[in-house]
């Protein structure tokens, strides 16, 4: 099973000093995953 948690991170945009918080998924365990489950986990992403 994938489990992946939300964190929001500050970036730097491009060309500028100005930061922004972007929220980006990070995975919560450390166990093995199949192929299977990544390509499942990756078509539930609209």
């Amino acid at each position: 099973m994938i489990i992946v948690k939300s964190m929001e991170r500050p970036v730097v945009k491009i060309g500028t000093k100005n930061i922004e918080d972007k929220f980006v998924l990070q995975l919560a365990n450390s166990q093995s995953v199949s192929d299977k489950e990544i390509i499942d986990f990756a078509t539930l992403i609209p």
